[in-house]
């Protein structure tokens, strides 16, 4: 990972900064700590935009609509549920390229929230490993 400030290595995951831009490691002016407050957002919301980008062509590819009832309404109310080899979940890991989420995707059936719950609860047992 990389600081968003300076692009040096960053020391934290979790503020993404190198070491000298880590709050509290050197005096920060409160100006300076309202501009990397400022870009702690402002990185966050892109990060978020990328990952709802993956996850509507994810689900494009996948159909569009849960393949139980055929939710289509919101992309968030959609699950990825594996029937095949899990190598990795979906929704944790869409930094990665396409192919490979793709590839991933072939092991799942597209659900929607409440028909998931019950895949997990018995009532479709077609869907379970």
């Amino acid at each position: 990972m990389f600081c968003y400030l300076c692009g040096g290595i960053a020391q934290s995951v979790e503020r993404l900064l190198c070491k000298q831009n880590v709050i509290g490691s050197n005096p920060v002016t409160s100006t300076t700590l309202d501009m990397n407050e400022k870009n702690e957002k402002k990185y966050y919301k892109r990060q978020v935009e990328h990952h709802n980008q993956k996850k509507a062509l994810l689900v494009e590819y996948k159909g569009g609509k849960c393949c139980i009832c055929g939710y289509k309404k919101h992309n968030g109310a959609l699950d990825f549920h594996h029937v095949g080899p899990k190598k990795f979940a979906i929704g944790s890991q869409r930094s990665l390229c396409m192919d490979k989420l793709k590839k991933e995707a072939d092991q799942t059936v597209l659900v929607c929230k409440n028909c998931h719950a019950e895949i997990h609860g018995g009532i479709h047992k077609r869907y379970n490993k």
